[in-house]
């Protein structure tokens, strides 16, 4: 559904660097399986809180009270330096 504007989106600095030149693929494939691996991508990202959180309700029961205590500002502090890095690698591309 979206994987037009994914694409567009992930290619955008290949195609800045090109000049104006197309962007070729060299098998049939290759565009269809480029769509693939954005949605994945996406997906993947889209979903991740749903999976932390459903992996902390599986793990959770198995610590002690302090632990859980202990666990909540190093996920908060993950959190927040992954957010950074994906904004840092935008600024990158």
């Amino acid at each position: 559904l979206f994987s037009d504007q994914l694409v567009a989106w992930f290619t955008a600095p290949v195609r800045a660097a090109l000049d104006g030149k197309p962007l070729y693929f060299f098998s049939p494939s290759d565009a269809f399986i480029l769509r693939i691996q954005a949605s994945v991508a996406v997906g993947i990202v889209a979903a991740s809180p749903v999976i932390a959180y459903q992996i902390w309700q599986f793990v959770s029961p198995a610590f002690f009270a302090h632990e859980k205590k202990a666990v909540l500002p190093w996920a908060a502090a993950t959190a927040v330096r992954l957010s950074a890095a994906a904004d840092y690698s935008g600024v990158l591309a």
